[in-house]
């Protein structure tokens, strides 16, 4: 369902090389939601306002979307997320501050260096510190 606008490409890329270059990045390419449920579609979005080097719970999405009991449900959202740097899934933990799954080759392992990347101050025991937790305003 991509389609290509005029700068969609190089800005995309220059967002990505900032991104890892330790810019704080809010992406700006548009998503196709057509082939996602609306349950999933408000988690992602919700997804997308987790700041650069902050961490929220899958329970936090589940509060912000309106459905308090749905963390598991989430998680399915992040499993389904096919645009992890635009729809920052590896910035969701578990409650426990755990990190959870992460749908890449290397799984966990890709998701602390993503988080160390974006702070160095998150956890050697791949725990966040207190500071880079947010929680999400509720969205609906």
């Amino acid at each position: 369902d991509a389609v290509e606008g005029v700068n969609t490409l190089p800005r995309f890329k220059s967002e990505v090389d900032d991104y890892f270059n330790g810019v704080p990045t809010i992406f700006t390419v548009r998503i196709g939601w057509s082939n996602t449920s609306p349950f999933y579609r408000r988690v992602l979005e919700v997804c997308r306002r987790i700041p650069f080097g902050k961490t929220a719970s899958y329970a936090d999405l589940a509060r912000a979307v309106g459905q308090p009991g749905a963390a598991r449900a989430v998680g399915g959202a992040m499993r389904s997320n096919r645009m992890p740097l635009v729809v920052p899934c590896h910035r969701v933990l578990s409650s426990d501050g755990g990190l959870g799954g992460f749908s890449t080759p290397n799984g966990s392992k890709d998701k602390l260096r993503l988080l160390r990347h974006e702070n160095p101050a998150f956890g050697a025991d791949a725990r966040p510190r207190r500071s880079t937790i947010v929680t999400i305003a509720k969205s609906v």
